[in-house]
């Protein structure tokens, strides 16, 4: 379900009725909430439940870690973001 919350500042955003100014502050605002939450996640793994794991699960989040790191740098680097 979408939040009306959501759709309101969509609206109000789309229309133009907020400067460019104070949405690209709220867009970065926006984007640095984001990286605290996946801080946020990234503290609250365990460490003594990722030693149990086998070598297999390692070698997986190993990849899905560089992979996640190449799409980043590569959006950065040609300003997708």
């Amino acid at each position: 379900m979408v939040c009306p919350s959501f759709c309101c500042f969509l609206v109000v955003n789309s229309t133009g009725f907020i400067p460019d100014v104070v949405s690209q502050f709220l867009s970065s605002v926006s984007q640095w909430f984001l990286v605290f939450v996946i801080a946020g996640l990234g503290v609250s793994t365990s460490l003594k439940s990722m030693m149990e794991l086998d070598g297999k699960s390692i070698t997986l989040i190993a990849l899905q870690t560089v992979a996640l790191l190449v799409i980043a740098v590569l959006a950065v680097s040609t300003d997708y973001i």
